[in-house]
């Protein structure tokens, strides 16, 4: 188990307890195509934060907390476009933020 005991608190997680734990596994989708969607949701992030001209550590950003959406739950209880769409909204936050501080400094 990852340090800190629980799974959901902390964000190192061994390869076997996120195969092991993936809920979309227990639902029963098969290994290769939660992959397939991880990655799809991964372009589509990129892509679209390309487009908007975000910051690339923004856009990392934005996949590592999609992942973790998914880490606790099903992609097929949740539609892959409803954590990127969330994403969109950080952006707007961290660019507003980024702006600010360029106006500070």
């Amino acid at each position: 188990m990852a340090e800190g005991g629980e799974r959901g608190r902390s964000w190192y997680l061994s390869k076997e307890e996120i195969e092991e734990g993936s809920p979309s596994r227990k639902d029963g989708m098969p290994a290769a195509r939660e992959a397939q969607l991880r990655s799809v949701y991964s372009s589509y992030i990129r892509d679209v934060g390309r487009r908007l001209g975000v910051p690339d550590i923004t856009i990392a950003t934005g996949t590592v907390l999609c992942h973790r959406f998914y880490l606790h739950q099903s992609l097929l209880k949740n539609e892959w476009q409803v954590p990127p769409v969330h994403g969109t909204q950080q952006w707007q936050i961290v660019s507003a933020h980024t702006t600010l501080n360029s106006v500070a400094d």
